[in-house]
């Protein structure tokens, strides 16, 4: 048979040609093995490494829905097999809808999940602090459909990647080598300003966490380590704030605490109060 006689044949079997059946044929090969590669990477940027286990399921699932639609395209081309084809096209497509609508939050979720392992904007390990659900806490888990966060109480919660895409949130660990805290002490009027701020002062700078967070410039202009600030004249108390610098949230969260404790038996050895209500009972 020449190849003439060939063609002629092909074109009487398949939908538009044997040239151009094999030409689209090689397309969607060459396509679903660029598709098959990226969503590969894809899945695993998103699941975590205590999930790897179930990411060779994943794959092995989308890659077969890939091949699946390939061969399907493919055989669709040929002229016999067109009607059933057609037949069951139309039958997935039903069934698709059916399983979309179904699925449509897990989908979801699906989708932020590859969004946030583009864009990044938390990593396992991360502090962050979701406060429109009032919720925080380290990162543990990113995982195919949720996040999971370990909170202070040791518990973990999981949120779904839904949520967290859309949600505002505050990323306490970053790449700056520092992390800057605010300690807020307040103290009665009749106690002596400046031996309180003294007090305050010298236990930050005793305090092993602490850190020099001064910029280069700052320490040569000799800038003070520790600035305490006088932010507020309340109706009872005068409001003082510190400034420091600690390495991370966590060590800063534990400083805080320790200066507190340190600093209130300090000022009680000093005579500096500080104010809480008080109720006077007279009896007539």
């Amino acid at each position: 048979m020449s190849l003439e006689e060939i063609i002629t044949y092909g074109d009487s079997i398949f939908v538009d040609g044997l040239i151009s059946f094999a030409i689209n044929s090689i397309g969607l090969i060459v396509l679903g093995v660029l598709l098959k590669g990226f969503i590969s990477k894809s899945l695993k940027k998103i699941i975590s490494e205590e999930n790897k286990s179930n990411s060779s399921f994943y794959i092995k699932v989308l890659n077969s829905l890939i091949y699946g639609v390939i061969i399907f395209l493919i055989l669709s081309e040929i002229k016999p097999l067109k009607k059933i084809g057609s037949a069951v096209l139309g039958a997935s497509s039903i069934l698709a809808v059916v399983v979309g609508l179904a699925a449509q939050e897990t989908l979801g979720n699906f989708v932020s999940g590859v969004i946030l392992a583009i864009y990044q904007p938390f990593k396992i390990g991360d502090v962050i602090i979701i406060k429109e659900k009032n919720l925080s806490g380290t990162v543990t888990t990113i995982g195919f459909r949720h996040t999971i966060i370990r909170t202070p109480e040791n518990t973990n919660i999981m949120v779904p990647n839904s949520v967290m895409n859309s949600a505002i949130i505050e990323n306490r660990k970053t790449e700056i080598e520092s992390y800057r805290n605010s300690l807020t002490i307040n103290i009665s009027y009749d106690s002596d300003l400046d031996k309180a701020k003294d007090i305050i002062k010298n236990n930050i700078l005793s305090h092993p966490l602490l850190i020099d967070g001064r910029s280069l410039t700052q320490d040569k202009n000799m800038t003070p380590m520790i600035n305490i600030y006088c932010t507020n004249l309340n109706e009872y108390s005068i409001e003082l704030k510190a400034r420091f610098y600690t390495k991370d949230f966590g060590s800063g969260f534990e400083m805080c605490s320790d200066l507190r404790q340190s600093i209130l038996k300090e000022f009680d050895s000093n005579n500096i109060s500080v104010p809480h209500p008080k109720t006077i009972v007279k009896h007539e």
